[in-house]
């Protein structure tokens, strides 16, 4: 219950370790999804 409450709070008063973080957490989640996804396509598995 506290989570949900934090990130309420955090959206509507950013500072600017709150961007940092969320911009460092989204390029981290952005590259786990594009590698994740060249592994596992259609063309890559085809290649093999």
């Amino acid at each position: 219950m506290l989570g949900p409450i934090l990130r309420v709070y955090d959206t509507f008063s950013p500072t600017a370790v709150t961007w940092v973080v969320l911009g460092c957490r989204m390029a981290v989640g952005l590259v786990f999804y594009f590698l994740y996804g060249t592994r596992r396509s259609r063309p890559a598995s085809e290649q093999k």
